[in-house]
């Protein structure tokens, strides 16, 4: 009995502190969302040479196949200024995801696992698109995820802060209101 507590305890911290975690980006992550903090380079996609962190916020469904919120999440770069175009947008997002299934499915590694297409481009500060995937973290099926992502000056800080926002649900599906109720917090 006392172990079962000892770990239901564990897990109420775990699950507090990963809610905890102040981020940069964003103010008032909403309640059972998930934060995290990976500083550049990403270690599952070293190739993106960007400096600074990129700050995560899970949905709570995320890795739960069943849930409308599946894999749905918002994502920010807090990077030196750099510009970014659509060429370079691109290979970034390919490169991205496709680090991030190789670092996962260990066992299938494949280089061909990754599509991605910008259907919208409003100069160097807007993208809009979708990402054709195997996910690789529960569900291991063919994926399309869409995303939106656009580009904040930070001229106090010397920053760019590019937020993107991914789901496989279509953009009229109420998890991007979810999405675009997430405070982007001042630079």
């Amino acid at each position: 009995m006392k172990s079962i507590c000892l770990a239901l305890l564990l897990c109420f911290i775990t699950s507090f502190c990963a809610v905890a975690e102040k981020l940069a980006a964003y103010d008032d992550i909403p309640l059972h969302w998930r934060t995290e903090i990976i500083p550049f380079p990403l270690h599952f996609a070293p190739q993106i040479k960007l400096r600074g962190v990129e700050e995560l916020v899970f949905a709570p469904g995320m890795y739960q196949p069943k849930r409308a919120d599946f894999f749905s999440y918002a994502f920010t770069w807090i990077i030196k200024p750099t510009e970014i175009d659509e060429s370079l947008m691109h290979t970034y997002l390919r490169q991205y995801y496709q680090g991030l299934y190789q670092a996962v499915a260990k066992d299938n590694p494949r280089s061909d696992m990754v599509k991605v297409t910008i259907s919208e481009a409003k100069t160097d500060r807007f993208y809009r698109g979708h990402i054709d995937w195997v996910e690789p973290f529960v569900s291991h099926q063919p994926q399309t995820l869409y995303f939106q992502a656009s580009k904040t000056h930070c001229s106090n800080s010397k920053q760019t802060r590019w937020h993107f926002m991914v789901s496989p649900q279509p953009k009229s599906h109420a998890v991007w209101t979810d999405l675009n109720a997430l405070t982007l917090a001042q630079c």
